[in-house]
């Protein structure tokens, strides 16, 4: 049993200055209103087209961010400071709880089968654009956010203890955020397109599921990974061996957490832009 090296309290503050930089209900009405900017059938498909691009990366990205938490066995030794850091690490453990996230996104299981939310992404996006009979829009340019993306998840480098840190806080807050994204987003269809919400629910994929499906488990997966984020903090903070000091690391956590606040504003704004 690891003796705990930061108060509960300390823990606490990083989530209650989560909340005030989240802003939720100034970030809910921003978004709402972003959305009510999609009037046609083909604004729409142009919005789903860059959503589901920006979000494609995102279940390698969380896979790599584990990873990195994974080898960085010194950094999280706890009270065992003294022992073989390759044995008494934490660090698996926090490695797991990020991992909670990427184990949905490549396999929601259905009759044994796996199935990936990049493939319930594309089936959304295929039916979507059968019932209004649309062509696809060429493959959307999102590098420059996509980029942004992978760079906070540590995916390009081996990172140093602060980029983890501030990887840990970008992943609470970009599942936290997508909370809030997917169930305004069903909100909307059933507001302004409820036909199209009939359709996919009683259209099947080749996996047996609901066209709709790729929307409606990220209605409910998103708040358990939140909490799994908000442990594998829990544990980074409780048993880390590093040389940051307690400031450091709460300020490279809510900087993490505010740089995918920023980045979401940036997201939505080009994914809205007609």
């Amino acid at each position: 049993m690891i003796e705990s090296l930061v108060s509960q309290d300390e823990i606490n503050i990083i989530k209650n200055n989560f909340s005030t930089l989240l802003n939720k209900e100034f970030r809910k009405k921003f978004l709402v209103d972003k959305l009510n900017c999609i009037k046609t059938p083909e604004q729409l498909v142009a919005f789903f087209s860059r959503y589901i691009t920006f979000n494609s990366v995102v279940g390698g990205s969380i896979a790599r961010l584990a990873g990195a938490a994974h080898v960085l066995q010194k950094s999280f030794l706890g009270d065992q400071i003294n022992r073989s850091a390759s044995i008494y690490s934490t660090s698996s453990k926090i490695a797991s709880y990020i991992l909670a996230a990427a184990e949905d996104e490549f396999n929601s299981k259905t009759n044994g089968i796996r199935v990936t939310h990049c493939e319930m992404a594309a089936f959304f996006f295929d039916s979507v654009n059968e019932y209004f009979s649309l062509i696809s829009p060429f493959e959307e340019n999102l590098s420059p956010l996509t980029n942004e993306v992978m760079n906070s998840y540590c995916f390009f480098d081996m990172p140093e203890d602060a980029a983890f840190f501030n990887g840990l806080g970008f992943h609470v807050a970009s599942e936290e955020l997508a909370d809030l994204e997917f169930n305004c987003i069903r909100n909307f269809l059933k507001s302004n397109f409820i036909d199209l919400i009939y359709f996919l629910q009683n259209k099947e994929n080749a996996f047996g599921l609901p066209s709709s499906f790729w929307i409606d488990i990220h209605c409910v997966v998103e708040k358990e990974h939140t909490c799994y984020g908000l442990k594998a903090i829990e544990i980074a903070m409780e048993s880390y061996s590093g040389t940051l000091s307690d400031f450091e690391v709460k300020c490279n956590i809510e900087s993490g957490y505010n740089g995918f606040c920023k980045l979401q504003y940036q997201m939505l704004e080009y994914c809205c832009s007609f």
